[in-house]
């Protein structure tokens, strides 16, 4: 081959992966958003917010914004679990719903989109938490601030004072120290009345909810002072809810059910929602952005259209794939147990069960893998019909269900 034919070919090849490269990348870029679109978007996280907060506790500033937007009463998530080892831990530092939060998906196998990618062609992004253990959900942030040394309040003030100095497009805060109180409430032996009662009298969680709704009021009055919270659309939530004793364990109701606020242009003012899935969050702020979803296909969660201004008041989420996932869940840990003693006592007999749901389940640990189910539909019935068959064994040894066909091995899921 002449060095001409070699450098023709070399050419070629840089040609076809940079047209390649443009093409996906443009086609991430989409057509410019509308022209009445917020010109800002900002996700606003409250570490282990309690879904009755507002009811609970003296929260002015908040109110006024439900006020002024969507009050989504109960948002459901993903039981709030951290991983610490296997497949999730190697990708993720942090918790699951931080992730399908900022993916908008039920489904997250590693390298979906998240919430960021929607908007970094169009404009500046930025993330701030003052704590270390969200690095894995730092890509594509222009802008990132990490720092475990400060308060909610001066986390706020650096978001204010970026916004003011950079004119962000898209924001995710993520504020600390109401989880923080809630662990502090989760200790035993304090002999104070907030002893494992995050509701108890002198209470640090209450008092915490108090100081994090002041800064967030200022800073809105920061946002208004700019010349910004006009064109802002703001989304007020958490990452997951918290157990009334405190703390957010995964197989706690009140941990993985939170509140939402929505509120800018666009919005409807005063109205109410009674229910949504977590996923719904993002969906519905890059509808309202003119921006796409980070991520398609099945999972997505729903756009809540009916908070928009202009649109019926119908509620688009009637089934919580969340709600139902964690009941089966907390279902799986004691029909578990009862077989995993029954399997220690005749191994011969019960092991087969205990090994055929143990290995069939979707667990919490598996999520990067759940989107081996074609939709979250078949992947809630599998879990089901292998909870069934466990069940039925128990109250009935004689039958033998792993004697039956199965439902397909994970592996084979799709082929």
């Amino acid at each position: 081959m002449s060095r001409f034919s070699r450098a023709f070919l070399c050419l070629s090849i840089v040609c076809i992966f940079v047209a390649f490269t443009t093409e996906s990348h443009a086609a991430r870029r989409r057509a410019p958003r509308p022209a009445d679109a917020p010109k800002h978007a900002i996700i606003l996280l409250i570490d282990g917010l309690h879904m009755d907060s507002l009811q609970k506790a003296d929260m002015p500033a908040m109110k006024k914004l439900a006020d002024e937007g969507a009050l989504i009463k109960r948002v459901s998530l993903i039981a709030p679990d951290h991983p610490h080892q296997g497949p999730y831990a190697r990708v993720h530092t942090t918790a699951i719903p931080n992730v399908s939060l900022l993916a908008g998906n039920f489904f997250i196998p590693e390298g979906c989109h998240l919430a960021q990618d929607s908007f970094y062609s169009e404009g500046l992004t930025a993330h701030g938490v003052n704590e270390y253990s969200y690095q894995s959900i730092n890509k594509n942030f222009c802008i990132s601030y990490m720092n475990p040394n400060v308060k909610d309040g001066q986390l706020l003030d650096w978001a204010a004072r970026a916004q003011r100095e950079d004119n962000i497009l898209f924001m995710l805060l993520h504020l600390q120290n109401v989880g923080e109180a809630g662990i502090r409430c989760s200790h035993r032996g304090t002999g104070q009345p907030w002893d494992r009662n995050i509701w108890g009298e002198g209470s640090p969680y209450i008092d915490q909810l108090h100081v994090t709704d002041a800064a967030i009021g200022k800073f809105v009055d920061d946002l208004k002072k700019a010349g910004t919270w006009d064109s802002t659309l703001l989304i007020i939530s958490a990452d997951h809810g918290q157990s009334i004793h405190g703390f957010h364990p995964a197989v706690s109701p009140d941990a993985w059910r939170t509140l939402a606020i929505v509120v800018g242009p666009g919005v409807k003012k005063g109205f109410t929602v009674e229910q949504a899935d977590q996923i719904d969050l993002v969906p519905t702020m890059c509808s309202i952005m003119g921006v796409p979803a980070p991520n398609a296909g099945p999972g997505c969660g729903l756009v809540l259209n009916e908070i928009k201004t202009g649109a019926t008041d119908t509620p688009t989420r009637k089934t919580s794939w969340s709600e139902i996932y964690n009941e089966q869940l907390r279902e799986f840990m004691h029909v578990q147990a009862q077989l995993a003693e029954l399997a220690l006592k005749d191994e011969t007999e019960w092991w087969g069960s205990y090994e055929g749901l143990e290995t069939g389940f979707y667990q919490i640990h598996q999520i990067l893998d759940w989107n081996e189910q074609k939709t979250v539909e078949q992947f809630l019935d599998r879990n089901r019909q292998l909870l069934d068959r466990a069940k039925t064994r128990l109250a009935n040894p004689a039958y033998h269900e792993w004697d039956g066909p199965p439902p397909k091995p994970r592996a084979q899921v799709g082929q």
